[in-house]
């Protein structure tokens, strides 16, 4: 607070997770003028696919931009149909970026890489991104949020199931949930026998990176079910 970065910065592009509009007001209290670029782009498209330099005043959604030269972005209804300008869709990504698949998983590749149905290059596909966007009044895409369960935390891509399911695979864990509060992951599990389930810390840490072992653990009799 009250402090400024020095002028000999001259831009910064931030990336990897979405931005929050309460940090491009910090940033923008913090610099002299220094230029603000919100890259977007998975993997799967070799990382960036769209920019959008930060200049819109108290931005209410962080805008992702538009595409860079050598890709595309389509947003989709559940029907593969196009969706107009405003409507909210699924994005996919085209274009020199985007990657073979995934090593040895045939069956994933299938699902995330698509032949492209709008694309004019013979062969040319889409990457399935999860992420549900919309087309601003400016023309800039703006991301909504995720069509599944992946999330990230601390810059890490992640899927809930994963964790529940590894959790549900030991013993004495009957049912898990997972979710995702204040960029902590939580889990409640109902337990079938208590005595086997002990020590979960260290049984999820054989199977599971240090990020998606949850912070903490709440055991419940049941889960509830609407």
């Amino acid at each position: 607070a009250g402090r400024a970065l020095p002028a000999s910065i001259r831009r910064c592009i931030t990336g990897g997770e979405a931005i929050e509009p309460a940090v491009v007001s910090q940033w923008r209290s913090m610099t002299r003028g220094a230029r603000l670029f919100n890259a977007y782009g998975p993997t799967e498209t070799t990382v960036t696919a769209s920019v959008c330099e930060m200049t819109h005043a108290g931005c209410e959604a962080a805008s992702i931009g538009r595409p860079l030269t050598g890709s595309t972005m389509i947003l989709f209804d559940r029907h593969f149909r196009m969706v107009p300008a405003g409507a909210i869709g699924e994005l996919f990504i085209g274009g020199l970026g985007v990657a073979r698949g995934y090593g040895n998983r045939p069956d994933l590749t299938a699902e995330r890489f698509i032949p492209d149905p709008c694309g004019e290059t013979p062969g040319g596909r889409l990457y399935r991104t999860g992420d549900r966007a919309r087309i601003g009044n400016d023309g800039d895409f703006e991301f909504l949020s995720r069509s599944d369960r992946q999330v990230k935390i601390r810059g890490f891509r992640l899927e809930l199931d994963e964790i529940e399911r590894t959790l549900e695979a030991q013993p004495g864990v009957s049912e898990a949930a997972v979710a995702m509060l204040e960029q902590d992951l939580v889990a409640w599990i109902s337990v079938a026998d208590p005595a086997a389930a002990t020590d979960l810390g260290s049984a999820l840490r054989e199977s599971l990176p240090a990020h998606m072992i949850p912070r903490h653990i709440e055991r419940v009799d049941a889960l509830p079910r609407t």
